[in-house]
């Protein structure tokens, strides 16, 4: 870790929706992992008790009136934030916990860390179809070559950063497109990108909510705001 930062300083992101049987097992992974650190969930408002399910277990709850996306949950977990080091993961359990560890380390030469499903060494398990991940891989590569990023995965929320890091971006969009946003913000701002591989599995709990036929139009709609916007 860099001399100004500790794991005594992480801030763990959840946003959730529905997720309180995931919780149960990955909040109490991530207080054994790293005792100290703060855990935040945004919830969005869930009707199967997920916010009390996080209270109950110790997390710091900021709970949302209304779905909006994941853009806008993160956004508010990372301004909500008490400590130096950010840390966001999707709440099904799909992403390990000690996989954190990984991810932090990298901070010493980066200034935003992300996960990858798709580079040398991850592996990718955590879907629902074969056509799932075929459409995913591909979808990912497409952005990747057109906005020329330095990743191998634009779509996964398992992220690290420092605080000003978050505090440099300026980030409007509030469905899965703000974590590709947050890449090109990234790169024009000079702030320097890597990644790490990982292991994506099986959700542990329910069925995913990744819905590919609403989330193309959303990504194809901001490239083209992109290209317009010059």
């Amino acid at each position: 870790m860099p001399e100004s930062l500790s794991y005594d300083s992480l801030s763990v992101i959840l946003p959730t929706y529905n997720e309180s049987e995931n919780l149960k097992k990955l909040i109490p992974e991530i207080e054994q992992k790293f005792p100290k650190s703060e855990i935040i969930v945004v919830d969005d408002n869930s009707p199967d008790g997920t916010a009390e399910v996080a209270r109950t277990l110790g997390a710091r709850v900021v709970l949302r009136k209304k779905k909006e996306g994941i853009g806008a949950a993160l956004k508010e977990g990372y301004n909500s934030a008490s400590n130096e080091i950010l840390v966001s993961m999707d709440a099904d359990c799909s992403i390990h916990v000690e996989d954190i560890n990984r991810l932090i380390g990298k901070l010493h030469d980066y200034d935003l860390v992300v996960g990858s499903k798709y580079s040398k060494g991850s592996r990718a398990k955590g879907f629902s179809s074969r056509r799932q991940k075929i459409l995913s891989y591909w979808g990912n590569k497409f952005f990747i070559i057109i906005f020329q990023l330095p990743v191998d995965d634009i779509t996964l929320n398992f992220r690290a950063m420092r605080k000003v890091t978050w505090q440099k971006l300026n980030l409007r969009q509030k469905s899965n497109v703000f974590l590709l946003e947050m890449l090109l913000e990234s790169k024009s701002k000079n702030i320097k990108i890597g990644q790490i591989p990982i292991f994506f599995s099986d959700r542990f709990y329910g069925k995913s909510k990744t819905n590919l036929k609403v989330l193309f139009p959303l990504y194809f709609k901001f490239l083209l705001e992109r290209i317009f916007r010059g």
